[in-house]
């Protein structure tokens, strides 16, 4: 089950960077909500706000590194919990999907733009809702 949240994620995650590429002009944003919400093609060489930018070697070695972690923590635990496995899959997906680009494109496809965040995509969103939900189980269980 996991193996295939990761890979509809990932698949998913490259199939909207693709039409995002196809479509849209980088850096032009086109408004779905006026002053709130953009679709804005961006080349991301970074990692989250786009810090650490021009490092991909190093970005990509932490990816690996991020989804062995979790891989390793998804096998070795001894938790049977819905919950647990599918933030495990959102997080590996997302990664994956991010690293696909790392290693594609020598960026990251970020696209969704809310004028008070920066640009980010589903991968990264799925990374986000994965480690919150790790750590909401991770409490949970420590209880």
């Amino acid at each position: 089950m996991i193996f295939v949240i990761v890979i509809l994620i990932a698949a998913l995650d490259q199939i909207i960077k693709l039409l995002i590429i196809n479509n849209f002009p980088l850096g032009l944003p086109h408004p779905i909500i006026e002053n709130i919400f953009n679709i804005t093609y961006v080349k991301n060489t970074g990692i989250a706000f786009g810090i650490f930018k021009g490092n991909n070697l190093i970005m990509i070695i932490l990816n690996i590194v991020i989804i062995i972690i979790i891989t390793v923590l998804l096998y070795s635990m001894d938790f049977d919990n819905i919950f647990f496995k599918l933030s495990a899959g959102f997080i590996i997906g997302g990664a994956l999907g991010n690293l696909i680009d790392r290693i594609n494109r020598g960026f990251i496809v970020d696209y969704l733009d809310l004028s008070f965040w920066p640009t980010f995509n589903l991968a990264d969103s799925m990374v986000v809702i994965g480690g919150i939900m790790l750590a909401i189980f991770l409490l949970i269980k420590m209880e």
